[in-house]
């Protein structure tokens, strides 16, 4: 019930702009705008600004726009009813498009907010000598398209792999932010459990990194981790997700590193030792 309330505003915001673009038209044909409303009367509040009474009304929903000659059958050369069939159609029309517009540049700032690629699917680990080891993947390679198309799951990227069997694929990979086109040939009968490109590859949108335990006298528990804690970054490097965190604990072997931690309200930096992973 709720959530159906959100519609109410949309609305409003989608009726609004559809009036602008009738009042838009009215004025390039030359007919007279008697008056521009915001929301549904009665009026609050009006005035008058080149010729056109605007006013504000009382139920903040939607707008109109009130133009001469709408409610009767005036002759005046800036009338309606005076312009060409033409010039009415293209009035009538006007609120659609300026619909069509929104729905355009919103498309367009969405896409431009999160970047032209948003594939989180990454390369965990490979065997050696397999078609993407072969190709030159390595362990935290981000794949961003197979086949020419973007990658949004790891669904995709087994789903272009079976079409592709026995033959040559481009893959597009991020490395380092630089892309990386690359071509592998899956295979038709790879051995068992290494899959057609003998790669693993993993999701990295799937979860946060929160702390679950702390095992004593580990390097966690040494360094000050607490269950909960989320992790932010490890070094330089911000922290997602649970991929993530195995990539920057990986590059992070054998060193002491700082990590940022969000532990309740606060934010605290803990030194972690990171052993060797081998």
């Amino acid at each position: 019930m709720i959530n159906g309330l959100y519609i109410v505003p949309i609305l409003g915001v989608l009726i609004l702009i559809h009036e602008v673009g009738h009042f838009v038209a009215a004025r390039l044909i030359g007919v007279r705008v008697e008056e521009f409303g915001i929301g549904i009367p009665p009026r609050l509040k009006g005035w008058r600004h080149r010729g056109v009474l605007w006013s504000l009304n009382w139920i903040p929903f939607g707008g109109f726009v009130k133009v001469l000659g709408e409610d009767s059958k005036s002759g005046d050369p800036e009338s309606i009813n005076s312009k060409s069939p033409l010039q009415r159609a293209f009035f009538l029309a006007a609120g659609s498009f300026m619909n069509f517009a929104l729905a355009f540049v919103l498309m367009i700032l969405v896409v431009g907010a999160q970047g032209i690629s948003s594939s989180n699917v990454y390369v965990a680990d490979l065997i050696a000598e397999s078609p993407a080891a072969t190709a030159g993947w390595v362990g935290g390679d981000r794949i961003v398209e197979v086949g020419g198309g973007p990658v949004a799951s790891p669904n995709d990227v087994g789903a272009r792999t079976r079409e592709f069997a026995g033959r040559p694929l481009s893959v597009v990979i991020e490395r380092d932010g630089a892309l990386i086109e690359t071509s592998v040939t899956p295979r038709i009968n790879p051995p068992a459990g290494e899959g057609a490109t003998g790669v693993q590859i993993v999701d990295a949108t799937i979860s946060e990194a929160i702390v679950a335990d702390v095992t004593a006298d580990s390097p966690a528990a040494a360094a000050g981790f607490e269950t909960g804690d989320q992790l932010l970054t490890i070094g330089s490097e911000p922290i997602g997700d649970t991929y993530a965190l195995q990539y920057a604990l990986t590059n992070a072997a054998n060193s002491t590193v700082p990590v940022d931690v969000q532990r309740g309200s606060a934010r605290e930096t803990l030194s972690l030792v990171v052993p060797s992973l081998d």
